[in-house]
């Protein structure tokens, strides 16, 4: 790779973040830490996929934190207006956990800072 094209590739870089930055303070801020922002992530992306995780699926992420600290995360994104709990269509015990219009506002957003960054 020669060095322009890593120099752009950084300039690149650098302007995603930098607008990806903003966004979060139209989301929640400094609340939006990234271990919260990755348990976001993996939910809408399991619900986006047409497979929307229950409480009790989430909980056995280990790579995001103990069953104790997902469920904090959780319980604060529930807070911050990005996820809502639905009765699942099959068994109206379990809960399956889905992205709010704020959540998929965020992401859409993200994907507008994306295509910015690379104009």
């Amino acid at each position: 790779m020669s060095k322009d094209t890593k120099s752009e590739l950084l300039s690149l870089y650098f302007r995603f973040t930098a607008l990806t930055d903003s966004l979060k303070g139209l989301y929640g801020g400094a609340e939006l830490t990234p271990d919260i922002e990755a348990l976001l992530q993996v939910l809408c992306a399991h619900w986006h996929a047409g497979s929307p995780l229950s409480v009790r699926q989430v909980m056995q992420f280990e790579r995001l934190g103990s069953s104790a600290t997902i469920f904090k995360r959780l319980k604060r994104l529930r807070q911050m207006d990005l996820v809502m709990l639905l009765e699942a269509p099959d068994d109206p015990r379990k809960r399956q956990i889905v992205p709010t219009t704020r959540a998929l506002d965020y992401f859409s957003s993200q994907a507008l800072a994306i295509r910015a960054a690379s104009a």
